[in-house]
């Protein structure tokens, strides 16, 4: 992997925006969380927009590299997805204290998050080197479902915080913790990428 500067780079960016994303979920509705739900004095827009806003620079940064590029793009989709829960959405309008994602939603966006990531590198970087390599393949696939049908593959193998703890319950680790434990797994999984056993 380190011989290949740009899959170091992609796993690299891939493990901290997972990492991040971790952190900005488990921050949110805090008063001191990285994703607080009050928007700053100064803040000219809708609390939504803060929220997507602050959601997106926790988990994405703000460097300009490709991967970078491709980790705010699923960032977004994540937030979205947050926002379009009525029980989300509700917690943000009231900026409610101490609100918590559920642990389903969770799963969801973190499932999401890497899935879109995978699925949206394959848009902006190998299929542009289909184009120059086998243009052909660009009319056999002009919507890109290819990047879909992978997206569609690495959810199948994800991973998953709440299925670890629903076949171990007694795990007393919560789903967080558990999404924070295996991000290395699903990072690998998510590339495609062989396990190294330590």
């Amino acid at each position: 992997m380190r011989d290949d500067p740009d899959a170091y780079e992609l796993r690299t960016t891939m493990t901290r925006a997972g990492g991040s994303l971790i952190d900005a979920v488990e921050g949110i509705g805090k008063t001191d969380g990285l994703v607080a739900l009050v928007p700053d004095s100064d803040w000219p827009g809708s609390r939504e927009e803060w929220f997507l806003y602050r959601f997106v620079s926790v988990v994405a940064g703000e460097d300009t590299a490709i991967a970078d590029a491709v980790a705010r793009r699923a960032a977004t989709v994540c937030a979205e997805k947050i926002l379009a829960s009525p029980a989300t959405a509700e917690a943000i309008e009231r900026g409610e204290p101490g609100w918590r994602l559920p642990d389903g939603l969770f799963c969801e966006i973190y499932q999401l998050f890497f899935a879109d990531y995978v699925a949206e590198f394959v848009h902006a970087v190998i299929a542009e080197k289909v184009k120059l390599v086998v243009p052909a393949l660009v009319l056999a696939d002009p919507s890109g479902q290819i990047a879909d049908w992978v997206a569609d593959q690495i959810t199948a193998v994800l991973p998953m915080p709440c299925a670890e703890k629903n076949e171990h319950p007694d795990d007393p680790r919560s789903i967080v913790e558990l999404a924070r434990d295996m991000l290395q797994d699903a990072v690998v999984t998510a590339l495609g990428l062989p396990r190294v056993d330590t």
